[in-house]
């Protein structure tokens, strides 16, 4: 730099202090001077925003919640469960407890239940009594009839709806005064079941019906008593039953 240089330079220098002016950047100035600033590319910033930290923290609060959730539900099941299995326990306990005390109660209801049987049945015996007397000698001849073919089958429950519907009508109707010509075919089919009976129910109907049909037909033949006897010992003798000599002593 030239000698002329260096004095005006000092020259303003020296102005530009003396004033005590500072020195002003015109407004394109300053916005190029803000504009020029810039972040270099190599780096950037570890700052989260305020929402991405508000985000990111109500994740983390929900998760947490919902594993505490799932924790307390799995131990709750759990008491829940236990406290079940002591109390069906208890229970259980309880009821055998009750039911050995109330065993004879429980068979004085049988008890009682069988009286009602009995009652019903007898109920019953008397409104089919009462039933039968509706219809005439000829519908209940043909129903023996049908009752007589059924007492004849091969098949054991048939032969044994048949004695049963014969000794429910002979019980409760003396049919001796249409069913003459028929005497010796009831004889007949008795002695043929109660000869070779399959089940005791078969011998049992058969054995009354011997002794309703000495009732209704028999009652004047004393050839008839020694007819049927050998059939009724020989019924009693298998079975060996008080029961059943009762109910061929004492039909219904």
């Amino acid at each position: 730099m030239s000698q002329s240089g260096n004095d005006l330079l000092r020259q303003a220098l020296s102005n530009y202090s003396s004033s005590g002016k500072a020195i002003k950047f015109d407004d394109q100035d300053a916005s190029n001077a803000s504009g020029s600033l810039e972040i270099p590319t190599g780096s950037k910033s570890r700052h989260h925003s305020p929402s991405q930290s508000r985000a990111q923290s109500t994740a983390q609060s929900t998760a947490q919640s919902r594993a505490q959730s799932r924790v307390q539900s799995r131990a709750q099941s759990r008491v829940q469960s236990r406290a079940q299995s002591r109390s069906n326990s208890r229970e259980q306990g309880e009821y055998h407890a009750d039911q050995q005390d109330d065993m004879s109660e429980h068979e004085l209801t049988q008890a009682a239940s069988k009286l009602n049987f009995e009652e019903s049945r007898r109920e019953l015996l008397k409104s089919s009594g009462e039933k039968l007397g509706q219809f005439s000698n000829d519908q209940l001849s043909n129903a023996l009839s049908a009752l007589l073919d059924k007492a004849g089958e091969k098949r054991l429950t048939t032969r044994e709806e048949g004695l049963q519907g014969i000794c429910s009508i002979m019980a409760h109707k003396y049919i001796a005064d249409f069913e003459q010509r028929n005497r010796e075919g009831y004889l007949d089919t008795f002695k043929k079941c109660l000869r070779s009976y399959k089940s005791l129910k078969e011998g049992l109907l058969s054995a009354r019906g011997i002794a309703l049909w000495f009732l209704q037909f028999g009652e004047n033949d004393d050839s008839a008593y020694s007819d049927i006897y050998q059939f009724l010992s020989k019924f009693i003798l298998d079975t060996n039953s008080t029961a059943i000599k009762s109910q061929v002593s004492h039909p219904p």
